[in-house]
Protein backbone atom coordinates (compact mmCIF):
# COMPACT_ATOMS: atom_id res chain seq x y z
CA UNK A 1 0.00 0.00 0.00
CA UNK A 2 1.32 3.43 -0.91
CA UNK A 3 1.90 5.81 1.92
CA UNK A 4 0.66 9.37 1.43
CA UNK A 5 3.15 12.12 0.82
CA UNK A 6 4.16 14.07 3.92
CA UNK A 7 1.81 16.95 4.66
CA UNK A 8 3.15 20.38 5.48
CA UNK A 9 1.20 23.42 6.60
CA UNK A 10 1.81 25.34 3.38
CA UNK A 11 0.17 22.65 1.21
CA UNK A 12 -3.00 22.38 3.32
CA UNK A 13 -6.14 24.11 2.07
CA UNK A 14 -7.58 26.90 4.22
CA UNK A 15 -11.24 26.07 3.66
CA UNK A 16 -13.12 23.60 5.88
CA UNK A 17 -14.65 21.28 3.22
CA UNK A 18 -11.33 20.30 1.57
CA UNK A 19 -9.82 19.72 5.04
CA UNK A 20 -12.70 17.43 5.94
CA UNK A 21 -12.20 15.51 2.68
CA UNK A 22 -8.50 15.16 3.48
CA UNK A 23 -9.28 13.85 6.99
CA UNK A 24 -11.75 11.30 5.58
CA UNK A 25 -9.24 10.14 2.96
CA UNK A 26 -6.51 9.73 5.57
CA UNK A 27 -8.94 7.85 7.83
CA UNK A 28 -9.78 5.43 5.00
CA UNK A 29 -6.08 4.89 4.31
CA UNK A 30 -5.49 4.19 7.99
CA UNK A 31 -8.36 1.68 8.09
CA UNK A 32 -6.98 -0.10 5.01
CA UNK A 33 -3.51 -0.25 6.57
CA UNK A 34 -5.02 -1.49 9.84
CA UNK A 35 -6.86 -4.29 7.99
CA UNK A 36 -3.63 -5.26 6.24
CA UNK A 37 -1.70 -5.29 9.53
CA UNK A 38 -4.44 -7.29 11.26
CA UNK A 39 -4.35 -9.90 8.49
CA UNK A 40 -0.56 -10.11 8.77
CA UNK A 41 -0.82 -10.39 12.56
CA UNK A 42 -3.34 -13.24 12.25
CA UNK A 43 -0.99 -15.05 9.87
CA UNK A 44 1.94 -14.63 12.27
CA UNK A 45 -0.17 -15.83 15.22
CA UNK A 46 -1.20 -18.91 13.26
CA UNK A 47 2.45 -19.62 12.40
CA UNK A 48 3.42 -19.22 16.07
CA UNK A 49 0.70 -21.61 17.22
CA UNK A 50 1.79 -24.17 14.60
CA UNK A 51 5.46 -23.80 15.59
CA UNK A 52 4.63 -24.25 19.29
CA UNK A 53 2.52 -27.30 18.47
CA UNK A 54 5.41 -28.84 16.53
CA UNK A 55 7.98 -28.01 19.21
CA UNK A 56 6.03 -28.78 22.36
CA UNK A 57 3.13 -30.93 21.14
CA UNK A 58 2.80 -34.69 21.51
CA UNK A 59 5.30 -36.71 19.54
CA UNK A 60 3.75 -40.17 19.77
CA UNK A 61 2.59 -41.94 16.66
CA UNK A 62 -1.06 -41.56 15.86
CA UNK A 63 -3.08 -44.11 13.94
CA UNK A 64 -5.06 -42.40 11.23
CA UNK A 65 -8.42 -43.63 9.98
CA UNK A 66 -7.07 -45.55 6.96
CA UNK A 67 -4.28 -47.25 8.91
CA UNK A 68 -6.58 -49.49 10.96
CA UNK A 69 -7.27 -51.54 7.83
CA UNK A 70 -3.60 -52.56 7.69
CA UNK A 71 -4.03 -54.73 10.81
CA UNK A 72 -7.45 -56.21 10.15
CA UNK A 73 -6.03 -59.79 10.07
CA UNK A 74 -4.60 -61.11 13.36
CA UNK A 75 -0.88 -61.86 13.22
CA UNK A 76 0.79 -64.61 15.26
CA UNK A 77 4.35 -63.88 16.32
CA UNK A 78 6.52 -66.83 17.38
CA UNK A 79 7.58 -66.63 21.01
CA UNK A 80 11.01 -68.17 21.72
CA UNK A 81 11.32 -70.64 24.60
CA UNK A 82 12.69 -69.11 27.78
CA UNK A 83 16.20 -70.26 28.68
CA UNK A 84 17.57 -70.16 32.21
CA UNK A 85 21.02 -70.98 33.55
CA UNK A 86 22.64 -70.87 36.94
CA UNK A 87 25.20 -68.16 37.64
CA UNK A 88 27.83 -68.71 40.29
CA UNK A 89 28.97 -66.11 42.79
CA UNK A 90 31.29 -63.46 41.44
CA UNK A 91 33.16 -60.38 42.61
CA UNK A 92 32.73 -56.95 41.22
CA UNK A 93 35.30 -54.37 40.40
CA UNK A 94 35.44 -51.52 42.87
CA UNK A 95 34.04 -48.29 41.39
CA UNK A 96 35.49 -44.80 41.55
CA UNK A 97 38.91 -43.37 40.82
CA UNK A 98 42.02 -45.38 41.72
CA UNK A 99 43.85 -44.21 44.83
CA UNK A 100 46.88 -41.94 44.43
CA UNK A 101 50.16 -43.63 45.23
CA UNK A 102 51.43 -42.78 48.76
CA UNK A 103 54.97 -42.30 47.29
CA UNK A 104 53.99 -39.12 45.48
CA UNK A 105 54.80 -35.79 47.21
CA UNK A 106 51.80 -33.84 48.49
CA UNK A 107 51.30 -30.14 49.12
Amino acid sequence: MNLPAPIDRASLPTEVAPLQDLVLELGQQMQAMRAQFDAQLDTLRHQLVELRRRLFGPRSEVIHLGQAELWSDPVQFPVPAEERREVGAHTRRKGGRPAISPDLPRR
